[in-house]
């Protein structure tokens, strides 16, 4: 027969699968259009059930972007981001990325920002980035792919909620992460990152944050994915926020 392949209707033409009472199966050729020959075929004591032969096909691993540091992305191999872009690639997604904000470079250019926010000045605009920080971590998530140029994201077509926390040292207090949060939430974050926190020494909840916790609940409750950074310390315990039973670390 025609290779599977080749066809494009999702059946081959003419040809069927044949079972028998023992069990097995025989292809064979069938005119589709003799209804006569499969009435014979169902009369016959010794066949069970007969079948189209059905065209299945490679699922492809698309084509690798064109982005010239991707070879060098070993985070993009090690989670499958681009087999899995055939699925999705963040499209109708916002995540709010909760940081130092985002600076305007040429491999975010596809991007326009949604409901972004500085509260460390408490200004809604796109927050200036203090350190560099959000923008590394934004490009991570999204940054444009298939450009030609820079890196590809994990997530290249997701809608991007810049929420400025962090200051030039790389700090913030719980009062600004904490609308932050309430701000994701109420504006129609679907996702949350969250690659900032503190230290602990001991499990959840004997290391955690009231504060935080209860704003963590309420984006649990709506159906919001919130992402931790679990810590570069190389210690035991993973840090907090990230160590809360809602979040993924």
């Amino acid at each position: 027969s025609e290779p599977a392949s080749a066809e494009e209707s999702g059946l081959v033409p003419d040809r069927y699968m044949i079972q028998y009472e023992d069990g097995s199966w025989e292809s064979v050729d069938l005119a589709s259009d003799t209804p006569e020959i499969f009435q014979q075929l169902f009369d016959d004591p010794e066949v069970v059930d007969i079948a189209p032969v059905r065209v299945y096909r490679q699922f492809d691993h698309p084509n690798p972007p064109n982005d010239p540091v991707y070879p060098f992305q070993w985070h993009l191999m090690r989670n499958q981001a681009a087999p899995s872009w055939q699925f999705g690639d963040g499209d109708g997604v916002t995540v709010a990325v909760v940081d130092s904000g985002v600076a305007s470079v040429p491999d975010l250019s596809c991007h326009t920002y949604s409901s972004p926010y500085d509260f460390r000045t408490d200004v809604e605009s796109v927050p200036a980035d203090a350190n560099g920080h959000g923008t590394f971590v934004t490009s991570i998530i999204a940054q444009c792919t298939n450009n030609g140029l820079s890196g590809a994201g994990v997530a290249p077509d997701a809608t991007i909620m810049p929420l400025g926390v962090l200051d030039e040292n790389g700090l913030t207090t719980s009062e600004q992460v904490y609308d932050a949060l309430v701000w994701a939430g109420d504006h129609g974050a679907d996702v949350v990152n969250l690659s900032l926190g503190f230290y602990c020494s001991s499990t959840y909840p004997a290391c955690s944050d009231p504060v935080i916790d209860s704003a963590l609940a309420d984006l649990a409750a709506a159906n919001v994915a919130v992402i931790g950074a679990s810590g570069n310390d190389g210690g035991s315990f993973v840090a907090y926020p990230a160590n809360h039973p809602s979040v993924v670390a």
